[in-house]
């Protein structure tokens, strides 16, 4: 090395580690938006959240901690049954309901792997009792997160009505493993590949272990840790193509780093099944056309899942559908 190159790397080390460090000091800092503040204060948290990040953490949610305990129970034992008994519950690729082993879905559209997560979606189980329970607290929870997001883009009574109308929401029990033979702790397997969701809002509870992290467009993937008392929020594409990119639709993945399964429920939440939405005028200009033409929602969630069942059949996770 020659003379004088030593103190320029560490002075170039010690300046990308201040830059990381920064980067993560503000990603950490990401508004806790408290849903027993003011309205007002409330709605201008989440426009800033969704369009500097595309995720929030939410507390004073109004969703008993005693019932998210009781379906993380329920989805514990769901996956400890035979895989016969799973296998008996098929996967439904047109309702987006059943039994969808590892491996049959490809989330991240660029990767050659497949998701080593299982995924139980809402369905007639014998468990399906205390997540019906869960699944209608968290539609009221997604109703009162709506009125939030209208407010932030200042959306008219006319326009909340409809998309509001009737939620459409799909709810998975999620169980992440490694992959086979995985070995490489520090690396990890990709439990879920980067994605983003599909949906208006995605409202997420976690078992308490790491495993989520989003892709920051400059300091690269960051965790999203557990917070006591606290659920995820993030938006997806319906929201990023409604504002025409004004809010962000989150880039994220799930990490396994342990040989220990990470238990997750995401519900997933879409504006009105028959609403047609197309980006609002005010996002929307000559130099910034919309992003995507008019559409319903139902026409788009069938899209996304075509999307992305064809990516795991094309990397030979075939899906097992109800004929």
């Amino acid at each position: 090395m020659k003379r004088g190159t030593a103190p320029l790397l560490l002075l170039l080390l010690s300046q990308s580690f201040e830059s990381s460090a920064a980067f993560n000091a503000s990603f950490h800092a990401v508004p806790l938006v408290d849903l027993a503040g003011s309205f007002d204060s409330t709605a201008s948290t989440v426009r800033t959240a969704l369009s500097t990040y595309g995720f929030f953490y939410i507390t004073n949610h109004g969703v008993p901690q005693e019932l998210i305990d009781r379906q993380f129970e329920q989805s514990r034992l769901l996956f400890e049954q035979p895989a016969a008994v799973k296998a008996a519950m098929p996967f439904n690729g047109t309702l987006d309901i059943g039994y969808l082993g590892s491996g049959g879905q490809a989330l991240d559209a660029e990767g050659r792997a497949r998701d080593t997560k299982e995924g139980f979606m809402l369905t007639n189980n014998g468990y399906e009792g205390v997540l019906r329970a869960y699944t209608a607290a968290l539609s009221r929870l997604n109703r009162r997160l709506n009125q939030f997001l209208f407010a932030a883009v200042g959306l008219g009574e006319a326009e909340r009505l409809e998309l509001a109308r009737q939620p459409f929401h799909v709810t998975k029990q999620l169980r992440y493993v490694p992959a086979e033979g995985f070995v490489d702790v520090d690396a990890g397997s990709l439990g879920a590949g980067a994605h983003a969701d599909w949906g208006s809002l995605t409202i997420l509870a976690t078992d308490g272990q790491p495993g989520l992290e989003v892709e920051h467009s400059e300091a690269g993937w960051l965790p999203v840790p557990p917070r006591d008392g606290c659920l995820i929020v993030n938006a997806g594409d319906q929201v990023k193509h409604w504002t025409n990119g004004e809010l962000k639709s989150a880039n994220h993945r799930v990490v396994v780093k342990s040989a220990r399964p990470r238990f997750s429920t995401a519900f997933f939440a879409y504006f009105d099944l028959w609403a047609r939405l197309e980006a609002l005028p005010q996002f929307v200009s000559s130099a910034r056309p919309p992003m995507r033409p008019p559409e319903t929602t139902l026409e788009f969630f069938h899209f996304k899942l075509g999307e992305s069942v064809g990516n795991a059949r094309e990397r030979g996770g075939a899906l097992k559908e109800e004929t």
